[in-house]
């Protein structure tokens, strides 16, 4: 398997290694770059797709929520309908 899809580049580097890349044992990335090969990460658990799911249903209903609240005027959510107290609006300037 080429590391590279460039023919002209592969062999470059292959020429480099002395050996076809990627040598055994090792990755593309460690061959080119220099670089150590990523470690083997676990998949992730049952319920982390459960747990997207349901922060981005929260998100929607947060949305919804505000929507309602600033009474689907755009300018308001933007302004937080002008009732946001001064020091949050310069600690947000602020950061």
């Amino acid at each position: 398997a080429n590391c590279i899809a460039d023919e002209t580049i592969n062999s470059f580097f292959e020429g480099e290694a002395g050996a076809p890349i990627p040598l055994e044992g090792s990755c593309c990335q460690a061959d080119v770059c220099g670089l150590p090969c990523p470690a083997a990460q676990d998949d992730p658990h049952d319920g982390f797709g459960a747990a997207v799911i349901a922060f981005a249903c929260l998100s929607v209903l947060i949305g919804f929520a505000s929507y309602i609240v600033v009474h689907g005027q755009s300018v308001n959510f933007f302004v937080a309908g002008r009732t946001l107290p001064l020091y949050v609006v310069i600690m947000t300037l602020g950061s």
